[in-house]
């Protein structure tokens, strides 16, 4: 009996149709908003507001222009860490896995969209979320430096 192994499509082609699915659904998904009204320093919905508003359905160009956005918005920070990482004599797999590292204090920052957008569904203060998050971060930026000390000693990496 063959055992077989599921076997995924390259990342880029799984990201491209995520691409295309949102763009399709830009014309099948309407757009809307509610109204908001502030309550204890906060702008919150009011419940059953829900209006609908103009579409703003994405095109053809959309769905080769955004890949080619979202790769240049990532290259800055690719230039950055790969300088650095040689400013400091370190290989890029190392900078690559200091940048990993550091991509797990992003939930706390006030300033990440995706954060406070589920804080707010949530109905979390920001001041509830990081003093419940910060001792976390704090053993995840320890744990980080402690595994980040091996692969700067041996100079981890071909390149």
């Amino acid at each position: 009996m063959r055992t077989g192994k599921i076997r995924l499509p390259h990342t880029l082609v799984l990201i491209y149709a995520m691409v295309i699915l949102t763009v399709v659904a830009t014309w099948i998904v309407p757009g809307g908003q509610y109204q908001r009204v502030e309550k204890d320093g906060r702008t919150v919905p009011v419940a059953g507001t829900f209006a609908l508003t103009n579409r703003n359905p994405q095109g053809l160009g959309a769905l080769f222009i955004s890949p080619v956005k979202g790769f240049i918005d990532a290259a800055a920070i690719v230039v950055v860490m790969r300088y650095a990482g040689r400013v400091q004599r370190n290989p890029r797999q190392t900078s690559v896995f200091a940048f990993q590292l550091a991509e797990y204090i992003n939930p706390i920052l006030p300033t990440s969209g995706v954060t406070m957008g589920v804080l707010g569904l949530a109905q979390l203060r920001w001041e509830k979320w990081a003093k419940w998050l910060l001792p976390l971060v704090v053993i995840w930026v320890i744990f980080g430096l402690l595994t980040l000390i091996p692969p700067v000693l041996m100079r981890w990496g071909p390149f």
